[in-house]
């Protein structure tokens, strides 16, 4: 009996994840939607596999599995998004995620995908192959590539808020930051994204659906 973590912050999401292990090898442990709670978990029991959204409401994925990687090795962590823009998946492969499934993919592959990261192999959806496998390919070209245009789960915050129609005060009331403090990311987030406007990171961030309609 495999045990498992269900990382989501939509409660249907993660029970039709429950639902579809039900009665298998493998045992839901918990269902949680920030670090905290997930770090809980882990504290208290031994986990094989973690399903973890990396769009979450609170907590960035990417952060938390970048903290889980840390200290948890052999846990195995399957990332969980309906967003699979170039650098979200950069940051995935970097991070060592051993498995990322698009929320479009069926419960046949989620499966598949399950066992396949058990078996200490790396699974990536049919729908992404392709995409992961030009982006190794650009970086094996050119290592830098992905590597300055990175964003962090801090400026990914700030894109998105802009994007949103937040001015710099709400951003910083939201994020319990400075104006100040804002605005040096906003630069920041110019120099990666070779953009000057904020309306160029609106762009950037439908570009790469950072953003729900």
């Amino acid at each position: 009996m495999y045990s498992v973590i269900i990382v989501e912050d939509h409660k249907i999401v993660a029970q039709g994840i429950k639902a579809l292990l039900l009665g298998s090898q493998y045992k839901v442990i918990a269902m949680v939607s920030d670090l905290m709670a997930l770090e809980d978990a882990l504290n208290n029991n031994e986990i094989h596999i973690i399903l973890l959204d990396i769009r979450l409401g609170g907590d960035s994925g990417i952060y938390i599995a970048k903290q889980i990687k840390k200290d948890n090795l052999s846990i195995k962590i399957i990332g969980l998004s309906s967003s699979t823009d170039d650098h979200t998946l950069a940051q995935c492969t970097k991070i060592g995620f051993d498995g990322f499934v698009s929320k479009s993919s069926s419960n046949d592959e989620l499966l598949i995908a399950i066992a396949t990261v058990l078996n200490h192999q790396s699974y990536f959806s049919s729908d992404i192959v392709a995409q992961i496998q030009n982006i190794k390919a650009e970086q094996d070209i050119n290592p830098n590539l992905y590597k300055d245009k990175i964003l962090t789960d801090r400026e990914l915050e700030i894109v998105r808020l802009f994007a949103e129609g937040m001015s710099y005060k709400e951003i910083a009331n939201t994020l319990n930051l400075s104006t100040s403090t804002v605005d040096t990311h906003k630069y920041k987030i110019f120099d990666k994204l070779g953009v000057s406007t904020t309306l160029d990171i609106v762009k950037y961030a439908i570009k790469n659906n950072l953003i729900d309609f």
